[in-house]
């Protein structure tokens, strides 16, 4: 690969095994450099919890994260997404995630403060509170597959298994390892009880 521009391309079956070679570099030198801290890569995205003892330590510990990818990216024609959803930095506090995120992007790594965000689809907050957005949306969004089911049930009532491999698995993604208030889990249940054609909110 002589340059890189965009990483996945749409249709392109090649892209995702272009993307975790062109990373492949960059993921060993991050685990040399902070070895009880690895870096797990998945296609063209890259999530790394790095913990220290006091807050001085988890900093000197990211910068030397930091630094090999500013070393790597360079190197290899690369750039972060600057985006938002994109490069962010969660801490256990605001001010630590501001500071991080600042010296980071003296390096001329884009990145933000967050106080949440998504790591491969599943919420964080980084410890601080639970992250009730990602769960939220995906809730909301079952509703047009909740109103499908119904609809599909109409002419086949087979269309009920839908509930179980279609219906469940959108809503209640991640909540085994972000968790769950007692509100959102009714509404998960109305949710699939509305599809079935009980009572339910859709």
């Amino acid at each position: 690969v002589g340059s890189g521009g965009r990483s996945i391309i749409a249709g392109c079956q090649l892209s995702c095994s272009f993307a975790r070679a062109m990373l492949h570099e960059l993921v060993g030198k991050l685990l040399a450099a902070v070895p009880r801290s690895p870096c797990y890569q998945h296609v063209d995205d890259l999530s790394h919890v790095i913990t220290g003892n006091t807050a001085t330590d988890t900093i000197v510990k990211t910068m030397k994260v930091a630094t090999t990818v500013a070393q790597v990216i360079k190197a290899k024609g690369l750039k972060i997404a600057n985006k938002i959803g994109g490069a962010e930095v969660l801490a256990s506090s605001r001010a630590l995630a501001a500071k991080l995120a600042a010296k980071l992007r003296r390096l001329g790594l884009p990145f933000r403060a967050a106080e949440e965000a998504e790591d491969l689809g599943i919420g964080s907050s980084a410890g601080q509170k639970r992250n009730k957005t990602t769960t939220n949306k995906r809730v909301k969004k079952t509703q047009a597959r909740i109103k499908k089911v119904r609809q599909l049930r109409k002419t086949n009532g087979e269309a009920k298994k839908l509930v179980l491999t279609n219906v469940a698995p959108c809503q209640e993604n991640g909540i085994t390892i972000a968790g769950v208030d007692p509100a959102t889990v009714r509404r998960m249940k109305q949710g699939a009880l509305a599809a079935l054609g009980g009572f339910g909110t859709a």
